[in-house]
């Protein structure tokens, strides 16, 4: 089985726990014999990261791959069986594409938020 994970970053590039938790994942699923490409922001230089393929694309901002990210999903998600969506950031894009293919999706957006109580 061909699994598409999105996110906004992957190892080695990491702003938190959210890209640690998609790697462990990706590598979990690849040691199970799942064939895993992970699409995300950063240096399209890097395509490969501990066994683990890499399609990363820079957006003038992130927020945009919603909208730009479309046409890569598309080509990438072709030859998937699922998509696998972490962040916000390309959870709509994602839907999308998982709509026009008739592929299943799953989405789990990860992050924190702080809630402040006025007194």
């Amino acid at each position: 089985m061909k699994v598409l994970i999105t996110c906004d970053l992957f190892p080695p590039e990491v702003r938190g726990g959210t890209q640690i938790i998609v790697y462990n994942i990706a590598k979990t699923l690849q040691n199970h014999g799942y064939e895993v490409v992970v699409f995300c922001c950063g240096d399209k230089n890097i395509t490969n990261y501990e066994g683990i393929k890499t399609v990363r694309k820079r957006f003038p901002r992130w927020y945009l791959a919603n909208i730009l990210a479309i046409l890569t999903l598309l080509k990438l998600a072709k030859n998937c069986d699922i998509i696998h969506n972490f962040t916000f950031d390309t959870s709509i894009a994602s839907c999308i594409v998982a709509k026009i293919l008739r592929k299943p999706s799953v989405i789990s957006v990860m992050g924190c938020t702080e809630m402040r109580r006025e007194r």
